[in-house]
């Protein structure tokens, strides 16, 4: 089912403001509004109206008219499924370390790497924003300078992707100081038991899954 965009610009903000007010007593009725203040430097803003049928035109050039803003642009939206095509797009990050992919890109893991399969979704954190790539890089960076923090804590955490890789890395940490502590809380010497080895793993890969849950909700 096809969906349609109306939008407009215009300088003043209170008139914007004002058109997303008469958007929505228009029939049809818009599903959503918007106003969105466009970062060129231009000062301008943006208001969208999103259909699921075809806008009344003649409204919403009496509209446009009345303001003084540009004329509604309306478009067409092709009924896709946008996820998958922004997983077809979507490249493996490489942070330090970590490298962060897809499930489509499965075959380009490299061996020398933290591998963190994350599906793009409805939640932020595939790692493609800067922000989320340097605190990664500087996070495998602290883990191996040897820091240890005593709680790590990741704030509007979206899919966790930052909770899950201070559980890994300084997890990986928390394994060689271990190896070198003179009365290690887990011998070495035990994890050449198999048995114990998958233990100790699932345990720990399962702490961290219940660690970046408990930091979603």
């Amino acid at each position: 089912m096809p969906t349609y965009t109306a939008l407009t610009t215009l300088a003043d903000k209170q008139a914007a403001e004002f058109i997303t007010a008469l958007l929505e007593n228009t029939t049809p009725e818009p599903y959503g509004v918007g106003i969105f203040e466009i970062e060129d430097g231009s000062g301008l803003f943006e208001v969208g109206g999103y259909y699921l049928q075809k806008p009344d035109e003649v409204a919403l050039a009496l509209i446009s008219a009345t303001t003084n803003a540009k004329p509604f642009v309306v478009s067409e939206v092709p009924d896709k499924d946008w996820v998958a095509e922004v997983c077809r797009e979507l490249a493996p990050i490489r942070a330090g370390r970590f490298f962060l992919y897809g499930s489509h890109d499965a075959d380009k893991v490299p061996d020398d790497c933290v591998p963190m399969l994350i599906e793009a979704a409805m939640a932020f954190g595939t790692g493609h924003h800067g922000t989320t790539q340097g605190c990664l890089t500087a996070l495998d960076a602290l883990a191996l300078a040897g820091f240890s923090p005593k709680n790590v804590a990741d704030i509007g955490c979206g899919t966790a992707v930052l909770a899950m890789g201070a559980a890994v890395v300084l997890g990986l940490a928390l394994a060689r100081q271990e190896r070198r502590h003179p009365e290690p809380v887990i011998p070495p010497a035990l994890l050449c038991d198999r048995a114990i080895a998958v233990t100790c793993g699932v345990g720990f890969l399962a702490g961290a899954a219940l660690f970046g849950a408990i930091s979603y909700v």
